[in-house]
């Protein structure tokens, strides 16, 4: 065999191995989050950061995080780059996220959201985001904060889209603050953009770890109030 086919093949070991714990780690957190539904906001938010702690770390995804971490009740404002964001935010700060609607319907990903609770909103449908609102509104109210990702949509990174204002209103009028974050990929190619289908891309991120040295950090998330 020469070099480069045992490196392919150590790739492809690599990849599947990674998938299959990633998969594993999803569907332990789902049958938990449908066996024992969540008893509030505060605690759907706790164990929405465990099951993407599990999946995160099932991935080798690193974080580094710079600035200080929100403890008080906020709407964590940030960019939004892929579809792992909330896996790089949620276990450093516990929220629940407002996510697109059609995140409902992923294997694995949407089926726990669903089941603890996750607000799914289409941004083009005005009664849905009127609901989205109030769900936002209710979780604020009852002490838990709220992942918002305000441009809607995925970018590079390299750049801000204009916000949807609606969550900005909602913090206003309960007198909670807003907290900014940025979210920056080591390796560009970790953004989820251009109409990019999920399993390609996905597969991709799982090949940029391998084979790679132990403490390659992954990801990095500058944030700050």
């Amino acid at each position: 065999m020469t070099d480069r086919a045992a490196a392919r093949l150590r790739a492809g070991l690599h990849t599947g191995r990674t998938a299959a714990r990633g998969v594993y780690a999803s569907l332990a957190e789902l049958g938990l989050a449908r066996m024992t539904p969540p008893r509030g906001h505060h605690d759907a938010a706790l164990r929405l950061a465990a099951s993407l702690r599990a999946v995160g770390d099932a991935h080798g995804l690193r974080v580094t995080v710079r600035g200080e971490v929100p403890r008080e009740v906020t709407l964590l404002a940030s960019n939004h780059v892929s579809y792992l964001d909330p896996l790089v935010i949620l276990p450093v700060c516990p929220a629940m996220p407002l996510a697109k609607a059609e995140v409902a319907h992923w294997p694995l990903i949407g089926p726990i959201g669903r089941a603890l609770g996750v607000t799914f909103v289409d941004r083009d449908d005005p009664a849905s985001r009127i609901r989205a609102l109030r769900r936002l509104h209710a979780t604020l109210s009852a002490g838990t904060s709220v992942l918002n990702f305000p441009e809607g949509t995925t970018t590079p990174g390299d750049s801000l889209r204009p916000f949807w204002r609606g969550g900005f209103g909602v913090v206003a009028r309960l007198g909670l603050p807003v907290t900014p974050l940025a979210i920056r990929y080591l390796d560009p190619a970790m953004a989820w953009t251009g109409g990019q289908t999920f399993l390609p891309h996905y597969l991709r991120c799982l090949l940029y770890t391998s084979p790679s040295p132990r403490d390659r950090t992954r990801s990095r998330m500058p944030s700050s109030a």
